[in-house]
């Protein structure tokens, strides 16, 4: 695409005639907008930015999700700023896990989550019941070009270990890339300890790197 698609009158009062239907309305602005000679679709960053104002519900919120596959699909690059949008208003009306796979793809959909969002969906998830906690843990765990929460490795050793997942404690701890600046304290690193499954076989390297790190953090 040579320039950004335009914005139309026609465009901004469309979506007030599909009485709160945002996947209708998204189906026909497909359907209206003009298209390059290969196929791509000309849609402005504009009517995915309405969209996210009217969202309400989680089958909105899918919606949004499947629109902005649309507009990468399509060559239409949205702002950080937009996708934030979309992202907070998940959290807004309460299905924030319908945004776990937007962020766990960041890089490929071209996106990077703003910090301080990223962090009330830590301060909800923490609160969730674990099974919730646990598939944002999935999301982050690996993404390293995110900026993780302060204290987020640390609350998920905790919280795996709380309620008996001993894989997800040493995950939690391997995630880790600064181990001076995750907030550990000796107690977490018992809890990795004592998460070892010592009847099918010791992990000799775990325990080295285990030992390691207490003495750097002092508490050895």
């Amino acid at each position: 695409m040579k320039s950004t698609p335009k914005f139309n009158e026609e465009d901004d009062n469309k979506i007030n005639k599909f009485d709160g239907d945002l996947a209708a309305y998204f189906e026909d602005l497909m359907r209206r907008r003009p298209h390059t000679p290969s196929g791509y679709i000309s849609l402005p960053q504009e009517n995915f930015k309405n969209m996210i104002a009217r969202a309400k519900t989680a089958t909105d919120i899918a919606t949004l999700v499947n629109a902005y596959a649309n507009y990468l699909g399509h060559r239409n690059i949205l702002p950080h700023s937009y996708v934030d949008l979309m992202v907070k208003k998940a959290l807004e009306v309460g299905n924030p896990e319908g945004m776990l796979e937007v962020i766990r793809l960041h890089t490929e959909l071209i996106y990077h989550p703003n910090a301080k969002l990223l962090e009330s969906y830590f301060n909800h998830f923490k609160a969730a019941p674990y099974e919730k906690f646990k598939a944002f843990f999935g999301a982050l765990r690996g993404n390293y070009m995110l900026l993780k929460p302060k204290g987020f490795h640390a609350t998920s050793i905790e919280l795996a270990f709380a309620n008996k997942d001993a894989k997800t404690v040493i995950l939690a701890y391997l995630d880790i890339l600064d181990y001076q600046v995750a907030d550990l304290k000796e107690e977490h690193l018992a809890m990795v300890f004592e998460s070892l499954n010592y009847e099918s076989a010791i992990d000799h390297a775990l325990v080295e790197h285990l030992g390691r790190i207490a003495g750097k953090l002092g508490f050895a």
